[in-house]
């Protein structure tokens, strides 16, 4: 009886092992991914900014793509610590009426 339940111990410690490892492995594709794509983003702002004569063309993207990395950084926190998208941590940063947890 004790072997059989230090074999399934090992099995599941080895399962967390796994399920970690795969969550280290998704939030570094997500972050790569994110990384990427912001930098395509960037470009193709500042290629849209010269053509526009926009002064300073190359921070001009900063003022667009700043919010929507701050959303995608929230987003990202909120998936590592298993919450909820719709959730009103996600949408409000941890802070609902006042209350922060």
């Amino acid at each position: 009886m004790v072997r059989k339940l230090a074999a399934a111990w090992a099995w599941l410690a080895t399962w967390h092992h796994l399920r970690q490892a795969a969550t280290v492995l998704l939030g570094c594709l997500a972050l790569g991914a994110t990384v990427a794509a912001f930098g395509q983003s960037y470009w193709a702002l500042v290629e849209w900014a010269r053509n526009h004569h926009i002064p300073w063309p190359a921070t001009w993207p900063l003022l667009v793509d700043s919010f929507m990395a701050m959303g995608e950084v929230r987003l990202f926190i909120a998936a590592l610590d298993g919450k909820p998208q719709g959730s009103r941590w996600a949408r409000c940063g941890g802070y609902w009426r006042g209350r922060g947890r």
